[in-house]
């Protein structure tokens, strides 16, 4: 999680205010492997031909805030502000946003907008196992 400094910051903020493990969920989305030990893993659950590229995307919201207020209204980090009103569900979204945003390089908030690189492996692998050969993509964020 430390290759995305966004998520890295949004993590840090979430456990300085919801509590040491609020960011379980978003830690869980980012890999802390090399491609090769994802292929290694690849290889041992019977799949041959194994390629892993590293793949990088620009990836940008309107704000730093946004972003946030993504991310625990629209995913399963929801839950952690099911306990809170509205209005209190906004102050604290914006809490975290303001406290997030303080860590990252003023750079990714150029012009009031929140962008940033993230990493992905992308995994294509060839199983005889199903019988007709399959080709199975597999991504997972670094």
């Amino acid at each position: 999680i430390e290759q995305t400094p966004v998520a890295h910051a949004f993590v840090q903020a979430l456990d300085s205010f919801l509590g040491a493990q609020s960011s379980r969920t978003k830690r869980s989305e980012h890999l802390s492997c090399a491609a090769e030990d994802l292929g290694d893993w690849v290889r041992q659950a019977g799949f041959d031909d194994v390629n892993v590229a590293t793949v990088s995307k620009q990836i940008s919201f309107p704000s730093a805030l946004d972003y946030v207020r993504f991310q625990l209204t629209a995913t399963p980090m929801a839950a952690l502000l099911k306990d809170h009103d509205g209005p209190g569900r906004e102050r604290k979204i914006a809490a975290i946003a303001h406290d997030a945003a303080t860590r990252l390089d003023p750079a990714i908030l150029a012009n009031g907008r929140l962008t940033f690189p993230q990493q992905s492996f992308v995994v294509t692998a060839r199983s005889t196992e199903v019988g007709w050969g399959s080709i199975a993509p597999v991504s997972g964020t670094m």
